[in-house]
């Protein structure tokens, strides 16, 4: 057991993955942003096409098998109970062929019937 890709200090066993078997809902926009980021650095991509807003959702999610995704790290978050919209700012690292890079992107999310869904992002 190791602790949580998405950079909790807890393991993932109780962390994100009960999101990604189902067995719990997130609570907010920043629980789900984790989630969605534990889905990118196990590629499961049936978890993040399930959070992701009907809207918007692509018909796939292309992963490239020589990315590692390796740091997540929540600049601000504003969304959970009882608030229907959210936004993560975050920023997250990850190496191709051995060179780092980072990704910085304020989300948008939304919560319909008590389930929140990733919306849309902006890269900063």
């Amino acid at each position: 057991m190791s602790n949580c890709f998405c950079g909790n200090p807890t393991l993932a066993e109780q962390c994100c993955l009960p999101l990604l078997k189902g067995t719990e809902t997130a609570s907010s926009c920043e629980r789900l942003m984790r989630a969605r980021y534990t889905a990118y650095a196990l590629k499961d991509e049936s978890f993040l096409l399930a959070s992701w807003h009907p809207s918007t959702r692509p018909p796939d999610v292309p992963f490239d098998p020589l990315t590692q995704w390796f740091e997540l790290k929540i600049i601000a978050s504003h969304g959970g109970e009882p608030d229907t919209a959210g936004e993560v700012e975050f920023i997250a690292k990850f190496k191709q062929q051995g060179k780092a890079y980072k990704m910085h992107e304020r989300s948008q999310f939304i919560q319909e019937q008590g389930q929140w869904f990733y919306l849309d992002g902006a890269i900063m």
